[in-house]
């Protein structure tokens, strides 16, 4: 079956519109289809008397942060604002739209096309110092007046809704008249009258701490998943699919980029996200799963207890949602995320929708109401339950519970027509520890076991994926199983191509497509090996070995009083021979060893880098302290340099040196801060840094803006003192500003000269 044939109806989808007439070249191609993302058309708007000071207007709500994905200056990036209300204290349930921010006395033009359409967005209000709420919206198109909305105290952190259907100009006007309230319009929009859904939706069900062999159509024999099974039966089944993370932050990034989120400038040391991998992974080129649908006219939705996927909670970052709701409180948030889920598809948007749904059970603290442990045990086999751990079974009751969920889901769906239109896509970030002879920490809910986030073995990251497609496509499948390995990072390009969205596939994503293979029914051969990340830890999987590295001084980081021992800084396991992952054998069979290693360099994430020269004929000892944390250093093996490592954070070397010989120091965070000395035969000596070898005088060498150099410096290969450069891989710097960098390595040196005075 052609792509052509299966994807023909996506052209229609984009062309069929031809009514208004046919947007100005500035406009973004998904307006040809009769349907305008607002808050996406700011950097074509006029807009008049903005003024935000974050410092300041509004310091007290904290649910916010700038909208980042709007292309507008920085100094402009709070008139796209994702806006946080909490919806219902009982559950913790918040509330987030991208808006526009409209501040007091302000008035806003955007562009769009003459014709009669519908205008809808949702508003709701904040005082500037938690004062009082009042004001005036005047909302026009060319000379025509649409209405007034006039907003107070009832409107203050509360989303109401505003829907209009009228003759409009070629612009819609915005004016705020208020003195001292900040107004938000949530996930305005623009549709032609007539505009029609044509096309389907994508429904991802991310189950936390889902294992693989937790489900019956993966065999489980205790009756876990009934609703679910009905959907591995109608749809495709991955059989040997993997986490590219143990734990939430790091598997879900990956999940919704299709990029290991190490190398987006998302660390995986611990919870908090710093202002630098901010920065690294909102400049970065690769953009999100809803991001990329919502520039071709999908309304992108997240339903989910994740604070990862929030920008403001100081764990998380944005990931271009129109709208999220976060419920936060454990054991009654699975309920309401299903009821929130359930209002969301009773009246779903016209246009084609990808909604993220994302349950918390089975994760911690398994508390499965009872009747879904009466439903195993009435349902299983009690032979299977004598053998279950009971607290094992309390997790697969919470499994049930969730399995129940969805059920009632499949049942909206299919009350509601959108069934048979829609990609459903059932999967989870990691599993859960059970096995007792894997683990060497106190990392779960009940002590020693029943957790995640510090191994890789393969039952914490093996991992269930169904994917149900669309009647139109599902009627050619004749493959229903794939045994090959695979991993969640071929989510985001496997569904841009069932989309015929091709072209929308980063080439630098590490996923795979998979929609043509599943369409010819051939066997996916492609990841051989998959990577998994985890909290300052790594591992490469394939048939044959698993490989498990922590980063240096990994013993010496206290986590949840996780210490392990020497011998399991890197672990490795013949998995042809020790399936169960018992016997590590990374110090006993050499050959497996050159294997792993080898194979491990096609999986070296991306990190800043520092370089150290040190020139042939002299005995060095040199101590280096990183700000960001040591990822990995090269060479490992060298005849004349010994590399000692303190912790996580600092290192020593030493020895002579007979040949020309370059160390480099790869950081896990993107910070550039550090400290350097060095000795050469016993002395101090100078050493040279950055792109132009500026020789190295007092404190000059600590500051980073003299390190960057994007290659190996030319003056470097004839030096006669040590060089010091950091390559900048990963920075989060555009080419532009790295340019303003060099002007100031430039600026400091002309200061040296006595060219500048200050």
């Amino acid at each position: 079956m052609s792509r052509v044939s299966l994807f023909g109806y996506l052209f229609v989808f984009l062309f069929t519109f031809s009514n208004c007439n046919p947007p100005a070249p500035t406009l973004n191609p998904v307006e040809s289809i009769g349907y305008f993302d607002l808050s996406r058309q700011l950097t074509n708007s006029n807009y008049q008397g903005f003024h935000f000071d974050e410092t300041i207007d509004l310091s007290y709500h904290w649910k916010k942060n700038a909208g980042r994905y709007s292309l507008l200056p920085r100094d402009k990036r709070w008139q796209n604002t994702q806006m946080t209300f909490l919806k219902d204290s009982s559950v913790l349930h918040n509330h987030s739209l991208d808006s526009i921010m409209l501040t007091p006395n302000s008035k806003l033009e955007i562009p769009i096309k003459k014709c009669k359409g519908i205008l809808k967005f949702r508003y709701g209000a904040l005082g500037k110092n938690s004062g009082e709420i009042s004001g005036t919206l005047h909302l026009s198109s060319g000379e025509k007046k649409i209405g007034d909305i006039s907003i107070n105290n009832e409107d203050r952190e509360k989303w109401k809704e505003f829907n209009i259907k009228a003759d409009f100009d070629d612009k819609i006007t915005y004016t705020w008249d208020s003195n001292s309230t900040f107004l938000f319009l949530g996930t305005p929009e623009f549709k032609r009258e007539d505009y029609s859904q044509v096309g389907y939706n994508v429904i991802l069900i991310v189950i936390d701490s889902l294992r693989r062999d937790a489900l019956g159509c993966n065999g489980q024999k205790i009756s876990t998943s009934p609703n679910i099974d009905l959907l591995c039966k109608e749809g495709i089944s991955f059989k040997n699919h993997f986490s590219n993370a143990n734990w939430t932050k790091p598997s879900m990034i990956s999940m919704l980029t299709g990029e290991y989120t190490s190398n987006l400038g998302i660390t995986n040391t611990g919870f908090p996200i710093y202002p630098r991998e901010k920065e690294v992974y909102y400049n970065g080129k690769i953009k999100s799963l809803p991001e990329i649908l919502r520039s071709t006219g999908y309304y992108t939705a997240s339903i989910m207890n994740n604070v990862f996927l929030l920008d403001y909670t100081g764990v998380g970052v944005d990931m271009g949602f129109h709208e999220l709701h976060q419920i936060g409180k454990d054991i009654e948030d699975t309920e309401a995320i299903t009821k929130e889920a359930l209002t969301f598809l009773k009246n779903p948007p016209l246009q084609p929708f990808f909604l993220h749904l994302n349950y918390n059970t089975p994760h911690g603290s398994y508390s499965p109401p009872e009747h879904s442990i009466w439903e195993i045990k009435k349902e299983s086999n009690n032979k299977d339950l004598s053998t279950i751990h009971p607290i094992i079974l309390r997790y697969l009751g919470e499994v049930r519970y969730t399995d129940e969920q969805i059920g009632i889901l499949i049942a909206q769906l299919k009350k509601n027509d959108l069934y048979d239109k829609s990609m459903i896509i059932i999967t989870s970030d990691h599993g859960d520890l059970f096995d007792e002879r894997h683990t060497f920490s106190q990392n779960g809910i009940y002590g020693s076991r029943w957790g995640h986030g510090e191994t890789h073995y393969d039952e914490e990251i093996a991992i269930p994926l169904v994917i149900k497609l669309p009647r139109t496509i599902k009627n050619y499948l004749e493959k229903k199983s794939f045994y090959s390995s695979s991993s969640s990072i071929s989510l985001v390009p496997t569904i841009l191509g069932f989309l015929g969205l091709e072209e929308k596939i980063h080439s630098n994503l590490k996923g795979t497509d998979y929609s043509n293979i599943i369409l010819e029914n051939k066997e996916p051969l492609t990841e051989t090996s998959v990577y998994t990340e985890g909290r300052l830890s790594e591992s490469i999987r394939n048939a044959k070995f698993k490989y498990i590295r922590h980063y240096p001084g990994f013993t010496n980081y206290l986590l949840n009083g996780a210490i392990p021992p020497a011998e399991k800084l890197e672990e490795l396991y013949d998995l042809k021979k020790d399936p169960n992952e018992y016997d590590n054998v990374f110090g006993k069979d050499e050959a497996l060893r050159k294997e792993a290693l080898l194979e491990r360099k096609n999986f070296v994430l991306r990190k800043n880098s520092f370089f150290v020269y040190l020139p042939a004929g002299h005995n060095y000892e040199g101590s280096f302290q990183f700000q960001g944390g040591i990822y990995d250093y090269s060479p490992r093996e060298d005849k004349d340099i010994s590399i000692r490592i303190g912790n996580r954070f600092n290192l020593n070397f030493s020895g002579k040196v007979n040949t020309n010989t370059t160390l480099q120091f790869m950081v896990n965070e993107p910070e550039f801060k550090y400290d350097f000395s060095i000795r050469r035969d016993g002395l101090p000596v100078n050493y040279r840094v950055g792109a132009w070898g500026l020789l190295q005088k007092g404190e000059v060498g600590k500051e980073p803006g003299f390190l960057f150099s994007r290659e190996a410096p030319e003056s470097m290969k004839n030096s006669k003192l040590p060089y010091l450069y950091s390559d900048e891989a990963l920075s989060g710097r555009n080419e532009k500003s790295s340019n303003g960098i060099l002007a100031e390595e430039v600026k400091s040196i002309l200061k040296s000269w006595g060219y500048i005075h200050e």
